[in-house]
């Protein structure tokens, strides 16, 4: 339990000890779920509201959407619409997911998780987060909590040979199309790039490129520092920690293990990122703004800690001046 805890940065206490090998407490996991894990709600009969949780694109079936049902019923043949896009299309094709594949339906109702297609070419049209209604009987608001993402991106990648560049962009724009998200981790990224591209994580290229060349003016304010999961595995932790000491006259560093975001996971189970920084207001006590180097961790981070978090080179820009 303490190794769940310390890794994945979710409380275990109440982790029912099971063995599925030995078949030890199975009983137990049935048990919790029914006492733990509330029924669905939501009313079949009012105008459709779905939430958009992923979507990814297939070469026959075009975009394949996944979502869940929080009030409404959704079934082939019937004109939906994209509420933040605007886009409408038609539902060729719903069901639920199983775990050998996706199952046709003939509908999905309010509290139901399942797919659909309407023959959508772009993934652009299904934004995550989106909720999705009926066009005939449209619903009076859309789900809260949608806010658009907007793309980050912190390296660039060249081809040695000029000409192949068309190469680079078609091969990432079929990337893109499969992947509405397209943030890779950069440990991930040097793992899966070996010798062939050399990454840079933005306070080591900060260190090797950036500090030699500027006159830094430290200053007069207290910064908190949080060092993300992909700079504690490259060794760099440390680097991030200097260079906010070379800029900020206090620095006080963030003493958690995770900030619980697991990549994008955060946004659809918040109940990690809360777990993983339940301590963390009362470590910035007295810290005007914070810093780190993913955004999506600063999401969580200024979520949870009542401060800005941003990104350590915006605090190097601004106590820097070209030499």
């Amino acid at each position: 339990k303490d190794e769940i805890e310390n890794i994945l940065a979710i409380p275990a206490e109440d982790a029912p000890e099971i063995s599925a090998k030995l078949g030890t407490n199975i009983e137990q996991v049935l048990e919790d779920i029914v006492h733990n894990l509330p029924a669905p709600t939501g009313d079949p009969d009012a105008p459709l509201r779905a939430l958009i949780f992923d979507s990814y694109y297939d070469a026959y079936k075009g975009v394949i959407v996944y979502m869940r049902l929080m009030e409404g019923t959704l079934k082939p043949g019937m004109r939906v619409k994209m509420m933040a896009t605007g886009a409408e299309f038609q539902v060729v094709d719903c069901g639920l997911m199983r775990p050998l594949g996706l199952e046709s339906a003939k509908e999905l109702k309010a509290g139901q998780v399942g797919w659909f297609i309407a023959s959508i070419k772009d993934v652009h049209d299904t934004q995550i987060g989106d909720t999705v209604t009926g066009v005939e009987e449209p619903a009076a608001e859309p789900l809260p909590g949608y806010r658009k993402v907007r793309s980050m991106v912190y390296c660039g990648i060249y081809t040695e040979d000029g000409s192949k560049y068309p190469d680079l962009r078609d091969a990432l724009e079929k990337l893109q199309l499969n992947d509405t998200s397209l943030t890779s981790c950069l440990y991930t990224m040097k793992s899966n790039f070996g010798d062939k591209l050399t990454l840079y994580e933005p306070a080591e290229f900060a260190k090797l490129y950036l500090m030699p060349n500027l006159k830094i003016t430290k200053l007069d304010k207290c910064v908190a520092v949080f060092a993300v999961c992909t700079s504690k595995k490259l060794g760099v932790d440390s680097t991030i920690v200097d260079i906010a000491k070379q800029c900020a006259r206090r620095v006080k560093v963030m003493d958690t293990n995770c900030c619980g975001f697991a990549g994008d996971k955060g946004f659809f189970t918040p109940e990690l990122n809360d777990w993983g920084l339940r301590d963390l207001r009362s470590q910035v006590e007295g810290c005007s703004e914070g810093y780190a180097t993913s955004r999506t961790c600063e999401v969580g981070l200024s979520d949870h800690s009542g401060i800005s978090f941003k990104n350590l080179l915006y605090l190097v820009d601004e106590a820097s001046s070209q030499e």
